[in-house]
């Protein structure tokens, strides 16, 4: 059992704990704050994996400031879920988004909630551009069993509404390795809109060797559209002059796919490592024991390249492809 003493990587730390089959005891849980223990949305996510999984464990005591997660096998299916107002929908989507491919069976899973929120990415960058991203594993093409992976808004909301999407996602044996070295304005009218107010940004870049890059920008009190839409160029040219494969928000979920494949070498040029990512490679090293070699840039300070050998995991709930 992996021991850990605070709060912070706990999406991460559940999701490689449900891959690598290995039980996790968090403690000390915000036990200093004024409100300690599991956050609302964290305990939502439990629940949510609760619901893909089957055999799943969790031991939370009275005050919330101590789990204990035994994961479960990876089942998937038809399901339903709210994600309640604490986070977006998008919160949710990246957390099973990794593990529903190794599931017994494809999956369609409807959840309800905000779907445009800070700090996290919009459904429109998530639809546009992780779900691509993950398409470059082989999640979706003809050996997969269940169709081609995808995301549906059927509503849009933010907090002050109930917004829909619908996720479909096959299941595979295993996922392919990869070797990856080298805008879009969304709009809604309507019911599909929703009844919440406010506005934001969505813009994609994609390269000519195929490489995409994804930004959002919403607007805050008192923001005018001019301000958003230069603020919003900014973000993406910054992205774009970086020359990696991704932008700085899929590095990680690049890597933890990187870290699933077959045992052979894959390899990627990213920009500077945000904290975030090396709290994952941290923890793909720990859980997977994948370690990546950091190689610098000849051509660039901004970019580096980064490689590793799968660990070769396989899904083990369909063992007949």
């Amino acid at each position: 059992m992996e021991i850990f003493q605070d709060h912070s990587d706990f999406r991460q730390r559940i999701i490689l704990s449900t891959l690598s089959g290995k039980a996790i005891k968090i403690e000390k849980i915000r036990e200093k704050d004024e409100e300690p223990g599991l956050l609302d949305y964290e305990i939502n996510y439990l629940r949510l994996i609760e619901k893909i999984t089957n055999g799943c464990e969790i031991e939370v005591n009275k005050t919330g400031t101590k789990l204990i997660f035994k994961p479960g096998l990876i089942i998937g299916g038809n399901i339903n879920h709210k994600c309640g107002k604490s986070r977006p929908i998008t919160y949710f989507l990246e957390g099973i988004a990794c593990l529903i491919p190794f599931g017994k069976k494809p999956s369609t899973i409807t959840l309800t909630g905000i779907t445009n929120a800070e700090p996290d990415i919009s459904i429109d960058t998530f639809s546009k551009v992780t779900i691509e991203n993950i398409k470059k594993f082989g999640i979706g093409d003809e050996d997969s069993i269940g169709g081609n992976i995808s995301v549906k808004i059927n509503k849009r909301a933010t907090s002050t509404d109930e917004g829909e999407v619908v996720f479909n996602c096959p299941i595979v044996k295993k996922i392919e390795a990869n070797s990856a070295c080298g805008g879009r304005k969304n709009h809604q009218k309507g019911k599909m809109a929703g009844n919440s107010v406010g506005y934001g940004v969505s813009l994609i870049a994609k390269t000519n060797t195929k490489c995409l890059y994804g930004i959002d920008c919403f607007a805050h009190s008192g923001e005018v559209a001019e301000d958003l839409g230069k603020k919003s160029a900014i973000k993406i040219l910054t992205e774009i002059s970086i020359s990696s494969c991704v932008d700085s928000t899929h590095q990680w979920i690049m890597l933890l796919f990187m870290a699933l494949c077959p045992q052979d070498v894959s390899q990627i040029k990213l920009g500077k490592l945000s904290p975030y990512t090396i709290s994952w490679l941290r923890g793909i090293r720990q859980f997977l024991g994948v370690l990546f070699k950091i190689k610098t840039d000849p051509e660039s300070q901004n970019s580096v390249f980064l490689s590793c050998v799968g660990s070769g995991l396989t899904n083990i709930s369909k063992r007949n492809f």
